[in-house]
């Protein structure tokens, strides 16, 4: 589709081993026990400059909001995408990085204009995969179509067409943040 909606986060691209907690932050059980991830190093695409954070795996916006209402002790949260930002956009060394790559569902797309609401997990990927077979592309693309929908909305991106078509934001017709 040619709008994206809905956005919220994405996958930062780990550089460790150690274990993500899939529930987003608390214990399987539910039972409000902080769940105290070990720390991951995390790069930006350029591989340089890693650091430590947790990261924090919700399966849906509800475990989002959770996380952002009573967020784990550190130096923060901020949200991850699939690792793709030239700067270290989504390492918040010492805090949470929130990776939505659970987030990454495409809704039904409009035939006539093309409008879609995506998960901020969503990758351009995946909005092209189900937007071409219909007739539609993205009106903005950066240089790869492995970065986030809410990584491209939160970074602005441009593709090679900013003097007539703008840049990604341009392209939103709403944004809900969890």
């Amino acid at each position: 589709g040619r709008r994206g909606g809905g956005a919220r986060a994405g996958r930062p691209r780990a550089g460790g081993t150690a274990p993500v907690p899939r529930d987003g932050g608390t214990t399987p059980s539910g039972a409000g026990r902080r769940f105290e991830p070990e720390r991951t190093l995390l790069t930006g695409w350029g591989g340089t400059a890693p650091t430590s954070a947790a990261i924090a795996l919700p399966a849906d916006d509800e475990r989002v909001a959770a996380l952002l209402a009573d967020p784990p002790a550190g130096r923060g949260l901020v949200p991850g995408g699939l690792g793709r930002s030239y700067g270290d956009a989504a390492q918040c060394a010492g805090g949470t990085v929130i990776d939505c790559a659970q987030l990454d569902w495409v809704g039904e797309i409009d035939e006539s204009t093309g409008d879609t609401e995506v998960g901020a997990g969503a990758s351009l990927q995946r909005i092209l995969e189900h937007a071409l077979p219909r007739g539609w592309f993205l009106p903005v693309t950066p240089g790869t179509r492995q970065v986030t929908i809410g990584g491209a909305i939160a970074a602005d991106v441009h593709g090679k067409n900013p003097h007539r078509d703008g840049s990604f934001a341009r392209h939103v017709a709403a944004c809900t943040l969890a």
